[in-house]
């Protein structure tokens, strides 16, 4: 990995289909291009997945967030992640699988 803290918005890279910065010291998800499949954001110092931060991944088919500090996914994830097939959230602070129903 690299030391990377941040990363700009990525929206308007349109073609891109896959983005890895795992193993950085990211705090925060950039901004994606609707269009990207893959995210790979593994061991950096997220805390938080926020509704915002998935609202532009509908065309994710897989996203990585494990070894973080993840503590919940918001209750909508199912719905706006409905393109995902692979969720890899291990090595997290998460103490309940209810946002995978809907629950909170």
């Amino acid at each position: 990995g690299n030391k990377l803290t941040s990363l700009p918005p990525l929206a308007g890279a349109g073609s891109l289909s896959l983005l890895d910065a795992a193993q950085n010291s990211l705090a925060g998800i950039p901004t994606l291009p609707r269009g990207i499949a893959t995210v790979r954001l593994g061991g950096n110092c997220l805390e938080a997945v926020s509704k915002e931060n998935l609202s532009g991944m509908v065309a994710v088919t897989e996203l990585d967030i494990s070894q973080n500090r993840i503590a919940s996914l918001p209750p909508q994830s199912p719905a706006l992640l409905s393109s995902l097939t692979i969720l890899r959230a291990s090595d997290n602070w998460i103490a309940s699988l209810d946002f995978l129903t809907g629950g909170g």
